[in-house]
């Protein structure tokens, strides 16, 4: 679960900047990254 909290933490930090659109995008980018490696490695343990 510790892989959701840091975009989500990061998410939050650009909405609470002000809506930072860009940074938005990069942390969801971030997390899909974050995600899809995690499952990788899920497949392969």
């Amino acid at each position: 679960m510790l892989y959701i909290k840091r975009p989500l933490a990061c998410i939050v930090h650009n909405i609470k900047q002000s809506v930072n659109f860009l940074g938005i995008v990069e942390c969801l980018l971030i997390f899909y990254a974050v995600s899809t490696e995690s499952n990788n490695t899920l497949k392969q343990s």
